[in-house]
Order: C-alpha cells, then structure tokens, then sequence
C-alpha cells in the first residue's frame, strides 16, 4: 500500500531549549509554519538581545508556505514574528487575543508594514493549501491559548502548544479534552506534546487555587505588594486586578507597555478591570490612593528585556523597595540565568523587603501540565506516533518515559532536535534529512551577524580586557621610531602598574629592533607583536587580555 501524500516535520526552535519554538508541517508541497518564538540570551551571550531560529530552510521554500498559525501571545511562541515577515510575505493564522498580542510585538519592534492576520476561533475548521487545519482551546496563563489539529490521509498530526489542564480556570474556559478525545478516535498519526513542566508529578495548581494563594499573601501584607510577571501572563494579570477590587487596594503600573498589552486583551475580550482602580504610567505615586491599604505595583518585564530587570536593574532602571515591602514573584527565570535569579532574590531582602515569595521554582505555579495532565493527552489521543516538543532534553526524555508507561513503543517515540526531518511513510515514520536550525543572534539591528567567534572575543573581553599595542614604522626602511605606546582598557590599572608597562614595552622594542624586516610583511608582522605581547603579559599577569597591534608607518 501506499499514500498519496507525503508528510513531513521539521522543527527549527524548541527542541532541547527553552523558548525559540517553531515547527514546520510539510503535507505533499504544503507548507505551513506553527508558531515564530524566540528566547532571551543566556548568560554567556554578551550584548546580544534576543536568540531566534535559522529560517533559512523557509527561504528557500517560500513558494511552498501556505501560512502561518500561532498558538497563543507569549514571546517564546511569537517573539520572532517581527524578523521572520521582513523576510517573508505570510499570511498569519490565530485567535483573536492571540493576534493582538502579535500586533503589540511588531510594534514594539517597530515593525509597521501590513500583515495579513486572521482571525480564527477555536473549534472552527479552515484550509491551508489542501490541510484541514483546526484550533483546540487550551489554558494556559494567556488566554486564547490553543492547540493545532491537522488532517492528513494517514491521520490527525496534533500540536498541543503550551498547555494545562485547569478544571477551574479565571474564564471558566477549560482545555478542551472532549476534542482531542474526538480525533484520538479519528485516528491521529503524530502527538507533539509539551514537555515543558514533564518533570513534575501530579498536576499542576488550578488556577484558581493560585489565585486563592495570591488573595492570601496580598490580604496580609502590611505594606506595598510588588508583583512581579512578564508582559502576555495576563491570567495573572487578571488574578491581581480582581484581587486588588476584593481587598480595597489599587493598583499601579510604572510599565507603559504593560497597559498597552491590557488595553488590546480587554478590547479582545480577554480582560476586564475597573479603570479606576488602576494608576497609569505617568502617575508615580505607587503607594495607592485608599487610605488604609498601601497599594499594589504591577511591575512587568518587556520584550528584549532580562526577565527580571525591573528588580535587578539588569536594563539600568531598578524599582525602588520600601521597608515592609511584599515582593512576589509569579513568573520563571529562563534557562541559563539561575544565577541572575538568586542573586536578585538576595538583593530583594538587601533593600528592605520584608517578604519575598517565588512562586514559579518552588512548582507553586506552573502554566504547564504535569505529568498526570501529559498522560491524559496522550491516553485521550492516542497517537501511533508520538514526538515531545517544548523543553530541554531532561524534560523531553521524562515525557517520553511517561509515555513508555503507558504502553508506547520506544520505536514510536521521537527525540528530535531542531533541524531533524522525521518523515511518514505507508512503512514507518524515520529521520530522513537535516536542516540549518543554528541560533541566530540579533545584537541590535544586526541580526545572524554576530557567531561564536564574536562572543568569544567578548567574553575574552569582559574577562581579561584588552591592551593596545602601538607602533611607528619609518615607511622606508621600517625602522622603529620611537618607544612603542601600550594602551590598556579592563586589563591593569595603568598608573598602579607602570612598572609592568614600562617593562613590556622595553622588551617588545627589542623585540622589533631584532626582527628581520628585509622581506616586511604587514599581517605577518602583527601577528608576531601580537603574539609577543601575549607571551609577555601571560608571563607576568597569568591574564590573556584581547591584544590589539596598531601599526603606523611614517
């Protein structure tokens, strides 16, 4: 037997990371594109803004892509939105909120050419090329959060998104399961899964339950209370809001672009809160107006932007604390900036907060299914094949072990990595192709310009600093001229160490006046400085600074 189509996948973000998703559905000579995240820099990152995936593949089938669909607003799944339609003319596909968040993100990059958007409602089939294609209703901490379900002759291909199973959610929207139960029926060839939180046993917090934990800690704190989320958690957003009503306190919000993604969420739908309970950007008294009860401030971190910088100062401006200040924080720090994430909670207590709650890392809240609500959607769908997606590899291999428990076979089961090509076929699914998917690096506007090569140099910088070497030449003879100059920028104190300076430069001129210039070479010869000076400074300091010759001929 055989299949009159052929199917493919082809991930470039998401797998074996965190952030950075997008996925590739290839159907016969149909494309279409689920998602076009990006993720923050880790640590090691110097300068740069923020990472996203190679398209490079998309470029050279644009005449394939049918469009693209985005699962819900948060920047891990959109975030890349901006850079990927500079390059590509695509219509994009989503929910109403989901949409608005994407509109907020092009803006915010200043990105103001049309876009062709449509808006799609959950449980509402459409066509991409000769796919079926459907949105299923998911929770998460956004609203309008949705899987995507497509039909093929070999069966349902179903891209839960990020997802939990919340039985009691802030819109009394729950997870859809009857749907995914539907096509489980149908007969689904792939499950691509969340992994995310696949670590954690059980399941996660109702949301109502974290907003029952919220109400408590707001409700006894003496003083201010500080909350801490990222801009598109508007499930929390909307928890907060209606706490603050409940307990008479108001809530400011010093973030301008905060107010702005709360604007296009109420006008979706997606939020509703008294305007007069909350202080706008520009009003800078964030204690409240109600007498008795000291306000809440919303502080949020904004695209492009470290996680926590408002509290860190990590982008220069850092949330002034009082004494008797509750600090919550209700969002997680991304991979690669654990260290970052302590040292701010230690720096919280520094200023004078009197209570510091982290909710995320101690599994207080999560917007990602544990593992009994994974096992459900994979029990609900039964898929023949099954691929987790969405997190890094411990949490991808403890998906895939849950579903070994239940009966899936390990020759079913998928551990890619972004490039890979798994292939369908009437004799089996197989990794078949590879792709480009490196990160690309956007510092600026430069974007893909910045490689290994460049962050070496910087953190040699940052480690070591850099010295200047330099040299006059007479332009004939190429003698030297004079004493050479050594300029030095985080590498010594220059007027503590003059000693060490005079030395070096004693000896590289020696060094010069006993080289053979018959046969002069200019690269050559600031190669040999260079790799002098290095020596020098190594034999004296133990340091290897960034060593830059400056050659003048006169």
């Amino acid at each position: 037997m055989s299949i009159g189509q052929s199917i493919k996948l082809i991930p470039l973000g998401g797998l074996g990371e965190l952030g950075k998703n997008m996925m590739i559905v290839c159907v016969g000579d149909d494309w279409v594109i689920i998602d076009s995240g990006s993720a923050m820099p880790e640590d090691g990152m110097l300068g740069i803004d923020v990472v996203i995936p190679d398209v490079s593949i998309l470029l050279e089938n644009q005449d394939k892509i049918k469009g693209l669909i985005l699962t819900h607003g948060h920047e891990d799944h959109i975030g890349a939105l901006p850079y990927l339609l500079e390059q590509l003319n695509l219509p994009v596909y989503g929910t109403k909120l989901t949409l608005a968040m994407a509109r907020f993100y092009l803006n915010e990059y200043d990105y103001f050419e049309p876009v062709q958007m449509n808006t799609i409602e959950a449980g509402k089939p459409f066509m991409l090329g000769q796919m079926l294609c459907e949105l299923i209703h998911v929770n998460h901490d956004i609203g309008d959060a949705c899987g995507v379900a497509i039909k093929t002759e070999m069966g349902w291909i179903i891209h839960t998104g990020d997802f939990k199973v919340d039985y009691t959610p802030v819109d009394g929207k729950r997870t859809d399961l009857d749907r995914f139960g539907t096509l489980g029926r149908e007969g689904v060839l792939v499950l691509l899964s969340d992994s995310v939180n696949a670590e954690y046993m059980g399941s996660t917090l109702s949301e109502k339950a974290i907003g029952d934990q919220l109400s408590g800690m707001i409700r006894h704190a003496a003083g201010r209370v500080i909350i801490h989320l990222y801009i598109t958690d508007l499930v929390r957003v909307q928890q907060v809001l209606t706490i603050a009503e409940e307990t008479g306190r108001r809530v400011s919000i010093p973030t301008e672009q905060l107010l702005n993604v709360m604007e296009r969420a109420e006008s979706a739908g997606c939020l509703t809160y008294s305007r007069r309970n909350v202080a706008s950007a520009q009003n800078k008294n964030h204690r409240g107006n109600v007498k008795s009860k000291p306000g809440i401030v919303l502080l949020a971190s904004i695209p492009g932007e470290p996680y926590l910088s408002p509290l860190s100062g990590e982008s220069g401006q850092r949330f002034p604390l009082e004494k008797e200040d509750t600090v919550i924080l209700t969002g997680s720090y991304h991979a690669g900036t654990e260290k970052t994430f302590i040292r701010t909670i230690d720096m919280l207590y520094r200023q004078g907060a009197e209570q510091v709650y982290d909710l995320i890392s101690r599994n207080h809240i999560s917007s990602h299914a544990g593992q009994d609500e994974l096992k459900l959607v994979l029990s609900l769908t039964n898929p023949k094949y099954f691929i987790p997606i969405h997190g890094e590899m411990r949490h991808m291999m403890q998906h895939k072990y849950l579903a070994e428990q239940l009966g899936w076979l390990d020759e079913n089961i998928f551990i890619l990595t972004n490039g890979e090509v798994l292939e369908f076929s009437d004799l089996g699914a197989a990794i078949t192709d590879r792709v480009p998917a490196e990160k690309v690096l956007v510092d600026g506007l430069g974007v893909g310009d910045i490689g290994n090569v460049v962050l070496k140099d910087r953190k040699l910088l940052a480690q070591d600093g850099v010295v200047i070497v330099a040299l006059a030449l007479k332009r004939r003879s190429k003698q030297l001229v004079g004493l050479p100059e050594l300029i030095t920028r985080g590498f010594v104190y220059t007027k503590e160490s003059e000693a060490l300076i005079d030395d070096v430069t004693s000896k590289l001129a020696d060094f010069v006046r006993a080289t053979d210039m018959k046969n002069y070479d200019p690269a050559l010869f600031r190669g040999l400085v260079k790799d002098a000076v290095s020596k020098m400074l190594f034999e004296k300091t133990r340091r290897r600074p960034m060593v830059l010759p400056v050659i003048l001929d006169i």
